[in-house]
């Protein structure tokens, strides 16, 4: 069996990373009503921010979004075919809650292994590859001047990638399984915790300020 730092995820696992998670941009742009412009940006964004922030984290060098061209041309591909066919859809808030959940579940697990691959700790590297997910994600909403989803109560979202990123490290590492399989049933585990929390309304709870917070501010 082949050591966890000789693994890597095949590039059409990354590729298709980059559609979906390009794709939910374009479409959170169509519902915006954004022009054939601003779909294309938010679905760059979207796409290739995540990987974007792990290549800087990690300190690879020359991002790969840069050196492939591949990660460019499917971006702009999920934008084209979002603008095409996402404002028929019936339902696209459907449609962009499974491209996310698609997108975000295939970054948590690219950004834990590459993180593993770099030599990382167990715990750096789920953090990573959560920040993989949800960096697109969190540069849209902030290009949008929309409050990030990630900082807002509501269903999972950075924790759906991180207990995808987890799934991946504690089978890869600790378990010893295969790197394929491992990479696939952490996808599996990261989806479907994000798609049954939006089917089931699964909401986290918003932190409420102690009492004693409320009489006075520091200082007073």
């Amino acid at each position: 069996m082949p050591s966890p730092t000789e693994f890597r995820l095949p590039d059409w696992f990354h590729l298709t990373a980059v559609f979906f998670a390009g794709g939910a941009g374009a479409l959170a742009a169509i519902r915006r009503r954004y022009d054939v412009v601003g779909v294309a940006f938010l679905s760059l964004v979207s796409g290739l921010g995540g990987a974007l922030v792990r290549d800087v984290v990690l300190q690879r060098g020359v991002p790969s979004i840069f050196l492939d061209g591949r990660y460019i041309l499917t971006v702009v591909f999920a934008g084209l075919v979002a603008y095409a066919f996402g404002h028929k859809a019936p339902r696209i808030a459907s449609v962009l809650s499974v491209s996310d959940a698609i997108g975000l579940a295939a970054y948590a697990v690219i950004g834990a292994q590459m993180s593993v691959q770099s030599g990382l700790s167990l715990s750096a590297s789920v953090v990573v590859g959560t920040v993989n997910a949800v960096g697109g994600g969190l540069i849209r909403d902030i290009l949008v001047r929309e409050e990030p989803i990630m900082f807002r109560p509501g269903h999972f979202y950075a924790l759906a990638a991180a207990a995808g990123s987890t799934c991946f490290v504690l089978l890869h590492r600790r378990a010893e399984l295969e790197g394929g399989l491992s990479g696939a049933v952490a996808v599996a585990v990261a989806f479907l915790i994000r798609i049954l929390a939006v089917r089931y309304d699964w909401r986290t709870r918003p932190m409420e300020p102690s009492k004693d917070g409320d009489r006075g501010s520091i200082g007073d």
